[in-house]
């Protein structure tokens, strides 16, 4: 089993990082205006796909995810 403690703390850095570069982009960006935010969604996103987040934002990622809260692409059963 892996130890939990040393997930959380992955989460808690990849977090810190995705919120400086965030801030950095918000606010000396400002040309950019919402494609600066666009492009904070875009990485956050790309964190969800990959399981670094693996709790659903909200209903953006529900959308594209199919209702599993994670944005994997949903597989049509055989027929």
């Amino acid at each position: 089993m892996k130890p939990v403690s040393k997930h959380i703390a992955t989460v808690d850095i990849v977090t810190q990082v995705l919120r400086s570069r965030a801030k950095f982009l918000v606010k000396y960006d400002d040309a950019l205006g919402r494609r600066a935010k666009v492009m904070i969604g875009k990485s956050q996103d790309r964190l969800h796909r990959h399981g670094i987040f693996p709790i659903s934002r909200g209903i953006r990622d529900l959308a594209h995810s199919g209702g599993n809260g994670v944005s994997t692409p949903v597989m049509n059963p055989a027929r």
